[in-house]
């Protein structure tokens, strides 16, 4: 966001002096570039916070919650995942099974489909394998792992998850579908001490975007042995509080 906003004040500089030009050798009569309220037009934009829940008792509440949910069972599956896989809603909601690389457990999410446009690389483990073969046998014949009610040939709707979290009585101010990255984000950072992966390969599986686009663009399977270790690690923690606490 910063340097779009560099960018931003550069430009209007450049063209408030092309303007005032304009208007000191007679090509128009008034420099438009003054009216512009840069105040608002360089105001941040605030990142939004979601909703999360991350204290042992609240998640595996929250796990053991999903496991019970009784409505459609495609909209179970992806309930089942989110918390295992934490990418973002839509890249959940639009995964196609011919992504999936079962042999080598990775995931691979096509730039099209990503919010930087950038691959990116999820490992899969055993416990994400066993969930989606599961589902395989229900919507393996198809193109996506989550097709719609109505049509096959489009994903579950984005209102999908919300409304199947509030079927299990979670509010909007406790839980929405973003909130999985969020709690993923916060519990594995604050776990660096017991589960040893360091903070770049953590913010890598996010896929948080690198400043550098062109080192972004070869970057996608960059950490992935850690990666790998660390997605097993926290399949392992879910189920551990699921079962224990």
């Amino acid at each position: 966001m910063e340097g779009h906003l560099e960018t931003l004040s550069r430009t209007l500089n450049t063209l408030e002096r092309i303007f005032r030009y304009a208007v000191s050798v007679g090509y128009i009569t008034h420099n438009v570039i003054t009216d512009i309220d840069k105040k608002s037009a360089f105001k941040r934009h605030k990142q939004k916070n979601y909703p999360v829940i991350t204290d042992k008792k609240g998640l595996g509440e929250l796990l053991r919650t999903i496991d019970g949910y009784s409505g459609n069972v495609i909209t179970k599956y992806a309930l089942k995942l989110a918390p295992h896989l934490f990418v973002r809603p839509a890249n959940l909601r639009y995964a196609e099974w011919m992504e999936f690389d079962f042999e080598k457990k990775i995931w691979r999410i096509p730039a099209e489909k990503m919010k930087m446009e950038d691959p990116h690389i999820t490992p899969l483990s055993k416990q994400v394998v066993e969930i989606l073969r599961e589902l395989k046998q229900i919507s393996g014949n198809g193109k996506f792992l989550f097709p719609g009610h109505v049509t096959s040939s489009r994903p579950i709707s984005d209102a999908t998850l919300v409304k199947a979290l509030r079927r299990l009585d979670y509010s909007k101010e406790q839980l929405v579908a973003h909130s999985f990255r969020g709690i993923a984000s916060t519990i594995l950072h604050e776990n660096i001490n017991a589960h040893g992966v360091h903070t770049e390969a953590i913010e890598r599986q996010l896929a948080h975007q690198e400043r550098n686009k062109v080192k972004a663009a070869y970057n996608h399977a960059k950490y992935l042995q850690e990666r790998i270790y660390l997605m097993t690690w926290w399949s392992n923690y879910l189920d551990d509080i699921k079962e224990s606490v």
